[in-house]
């Protein structure tokens, strides 16, 4: 697992509501967290979903029955998907560790980036606020496989 102090990942956001917003021509989902298109640097929807999967199939536990919940600690980041250029990140912004009740969450997470901020050229990037002080981003990472 890539780990990265939280610091590295964060900057000053411009945070849009995601109650409902079409800053791309698309719907936001309804939901209670922040939705932020503009952070992070495009990449491709086809990587973008096989991340996705990957996370899903990390939920299931790679079909061996061992299912993993997601865990880091407090004021981290971690790469948790890498595919074909396209990254997802999940980061914990509390001052304790965290500990989800599964993968689902942080690919639910990259869904929602994924249908609210795709672009008219197929390109996505993005931060998904969770009101819990936790967040999901999307965006290009050329140590991805297939970059």
């Amino acid at each position: 697992m890539y780990l990265l102090p939280i610091g590295l990942l964060t900057a000053s956001f411009m945070v849009a509501s995601a109650v409902p917003a079409t800053g791309n021509g698309r719907a936001v989902r309804e939901n209670p967290h922040k939705l932020d298109c503009g952070t992070g640097q495009e990449t491709s929807d086809w990587g973008t979903r096989l991340a996705i999967k990957n996370i899903r199939a990390k939920a299931e536990g790679h079909g061996a029955g061992i299912i993993m919940r997601p865990y880091l600690d407090a004021n981290q980041c971690s790469r948790v998907a890498c595919e074909r250029g396209s990254a997802i990140w999940w980061c914990n912004a509390a001052e304790h560790e965290r500990l989800l009740d599964s993968w689902n969450n942080i690919a639910d997470g990259a869904q929602v980036i994924y249908d609210g901020c795709m672009n008219e050229f197929g390109g996505v990037q993005g931060t998904l606020f969770q009101e819990d002080d936790w967040r999901v981003m999307v965006g290009a990472d050329l140590g991805c496989p297939g970059s």
